[in-house]
Order: C-alpha cells, then structure tokens, then sequence
C-alpha cells in the first residue's frame, strides 16, 4: 500500500492534490518524462556553457532562445524533478508518512501566498493549489 503525506502545518489543501494525482499512471509517466527531461536539459546547458568558455560568445545568437527567454518552462520541471521524487518515496509502500516539505517548500517560492498557518492563508483551498500548480 502506498504512503500517505504528512500534514506540516496548513499543507492539507496540496496533499489531498498531490496524492490524488499521484494515483493516475498516466500523470505519475508524464512526470517521470518530464524529469528525465529536465536533467538531460541541464546536461545540455552545461554543455553549451563550456562551448561558450571554449570560443566565446560569438555563437550565442545561434543558440535558439525563444522570445520569452531561456527561463521559460523551468518551473515546470523543477517541480517536475521534485514530484518525481515525491512520488517515487510515495510509492514505496510502508508505514511511514512521506514528507513532502521539498515540494511545499518550492511551492511558497513560487507563490508565497501558500505559506504561514490556516489563519494566515485564509481563504486558500484544494482548489486554489490545484490551479496554481497547473499553471506552473
């Protein structure tokens, strides 16, 4: 049986997400993917960096950014990269509560309105978490 998340603090509204999501093969494989792309992205990025070292940035405009910068689509895979982690711990069955402060963590970077107690919160929800990281 899998693991269930621990609560820390006002986290109720993301694990009720994340565990429904984590119960769909096809989401937990498009993750998967999707973190397996992001480490061979920054494999590339790395790459192109010492190309860059070794003969200057005069090929820099042959790179191929898009219009909106080279920043975009990252969210979504880091978060990716940690979800997978995440679901990966989930799914190894045991007794224990995962703890999904990684993933809560990263979120409040992104949306600081996620962080703090119920109180301070307010009016967040299942909902609000749900189209806030779909967005991502």
């Amino acid at each position: 049986m899998p693991n269930g998340l621990q609560n820390l603090g006002n986290t109720c509204y993301m694990n009720s997400v994340l565990q429904a999501l984590c119960c769909f093969q096809q989401f937990r494989e498009f993750i998967r993917v999707e973190s397996e792309r992001a480490d061979s992205r920054d494999r590339a990025d790395e790459a192109m960096d010492q190309f860059q070292q070794q003969h200057g940035s005069e090929f820099s405009r042959y790179i191929g950014e898009d219009e909106e910068g080279e920043g975009r689509g990252r969210n979504g895979q880091a978060l990716a990269r940690l979800l997978n982690k995440l679901f990966m711990e989930i799914g190894r069955g045991g007794l224990r509560a995962v703890n999904p402060s990684k993933v809560r963590d990263y979120i409040i970077d992104c949306n600081p309105d996620f962080s703090g107690t119920a109180q301070q919160v307010g009016n967040l929800d299942t909902n609000d978490f749900n189209i806030f990281y779909l967005m991502l």
